[in-house]
């Protein structure tokens, strides 16, 4: 399947960390917005957002 046909099944966008965090929550990481963990990288993640600065 299309990666887009994926996204908008609602099928996850990589392997779930469950909550557990591999970074700190800091500018420029990524963070699951479904899970809350937070990676360097974003396909580490099931629904990964860019961190945004203040």
């Amino acid at each position: 399947m299309l990666p887009e046909i994926l996204l908008a099944e609602g099928i996850a966008m990589g392997k779930c960390l469950k909550g557990k965090s591999e970074a700190p929550d800091k500018k420029g990481n990524y963070k699951c917005s479904k899970c809350g963990a937070v990676s360097k990288k974003k396909k580490r993640l099931c629904d990964p957002a860019k961190i945004k600065g203040k």
